[in-house]
């Protein structure tokens, strides 16, 4: 399996959000990434 890091501030951590864990720009991208079926971890 694959590993991505980004690298950001905190609004690519998701500061602010009500769900960071699932509304951050690295977990929307991991969400797209599993719909997709990639062996790719975020």
């Amino acid at each position: 399996m694959k590993s991505m890091l980004f690298f950001g501030d905190s609004l690519t951590a998701g500061y602010g959000l009500a769900r960071p864990e699932v509304e951050s720009v690295p977990a929307l991208i991991q969400q797209r990434i599993d719909a997709d079926g990639l062996a790719q971890l975020i």
